[in-house]
Formats: C-alpha cells, structure tokens, sequence
C-alpha cells in the first residue's frame, strides 16, 4: 500500500465466487472489530455492497484495496457471480481517490513473508530452502492459485488461475500419469475434475 493508504482509514476487501468480506484499515492497521461478510448474491454489483457496509460502519473512505477472485485489469468480470464493472467508473461511482484491484491469491501470496514460523505447519518430508519460490493454492467456490518468487530482495508476485488450468496429456509419460489418476477411484476423481 502506498504511504497515503497507510495515513487514513482505507477499506479493504476479499470479494469471492459466494462472499465479500469488507474491513477498514485506520492507520494502516486492520480493524477487526469492522469485518463483515455479504453475500453477493444479495447485491447488484459491488458498488451495493461497499455502500451497505460503509452505511453500516458510519464511516466515509478516499481510499480502498480489493483483491478479487478472478483475472483483473482495467475491467473486472467475476468468474463465479454476477459482478462486472470498469474499475475507473467504480472509482468514480464510490468517489476514491485511490482504488487498487488485486487478484484475491496474489494478495494470499503477497502475504506469505509475513507469516513467523510458529504459524507454519510442515507438510511431507524435507526442508524448507530460504528464500525459495513459493506457492499458495486454495479451493473456494472457485480453485486459486498464486506463486511468489524472490528478486533482488524484494518478493514479487505470480498471479494464477488455477481453476482455469486443463490437463492436456501429450507425451507418453502424460499418459502415464492420466492413467494413473483414473485408476486412483476416488482420488482419480478429485484431480481429474480439478486438472479437466
């Protein structure tokens, strides 16, 4: 975030398939105690649901993050609900100075540096190599996926769409690897349906 965000309240927001959680940041620090979870179901577009919870948090805002659940640029189109607009005129229409838009695993990457070690769990055999690219995958109403790779001292992000990705054996060890996943009942399942 830039200096600015970091001198105020800033809303901030993880906008999935099913739910939009909004919170405030006042100095740079989230507050806890103004989360709030809304079904987008329930609302038209975005610009609905930050104006109900910012109505209900009685607070105004210059400035907002929101990291979506899905590709983003100059416009956003949810892959799975209903919201899509131009994010110049959802700029103007909540009346930001400053509006960033993320995809929601490139914030979960950006946040991975933060994390101590008493807050990891160690999964498989092996050890962990510092400063090593790393990765975050999570299932939701949709798969995401987001890498994050060291340069130069300074974490940069790969953002991902995992839920988008296909399996498209080629070569004979492709092949191979296909029918080993069909042959695994249940877990053959599970990954062909999230690789098809």
């Amino acid at each position: 975030m830039s200096d600015q965000l970091l001198t105020h309240t800033a809303l901030v927001a993880d906008i999935g398939g099913t739910n939009a959680r909004f919170a405030l940041c006042h100095q740079g620090q989230l507050d806890t105690a103004s989360i709030q979870v809304l079904a987008c179901n329930d609302y038209d577009n975005l610009d609905a649901a930050v104006s109900e919870y910012l109505t209900h948090q009685k607070v105004d805002v210059e400035s907002a993050c929101m990291a979506f659940a899905c590709p983003v640029g100059d416009h956003v189109s949810m892959t799975n609900n209903h919201w899509a607009f131009d994010c110049a005129d959802m700029q103007k229409i909540l009346k930001l100075k400053q509006f960033k838009v993320i995809n929601d695993f490139t914030a979960q990457a950006l946040a991975l540096p933060a994390l101590k070690s008493v807050e990891l769990i160690k999964v498989g055999q092996g050890q962990a190599i510092d400063h090593a690219a790393k990765l975050i995958i999570g299932p939701g109403t949709g798969l995401g996926v987001a890498g994050l790779k060291e340069v130069k001292g300074h974490w940069l992000p790969l953002p991902g769409e995992g839920g988008h990705a296909a399996f498209s054996p080629v070569t004979p060890q492709d092949m191979s690897v296909l029918n080993h996943l069909l042959s695994q009942t249940d877990y053959g399942k599970m990954c062909f349906v999230v690789l098809a």
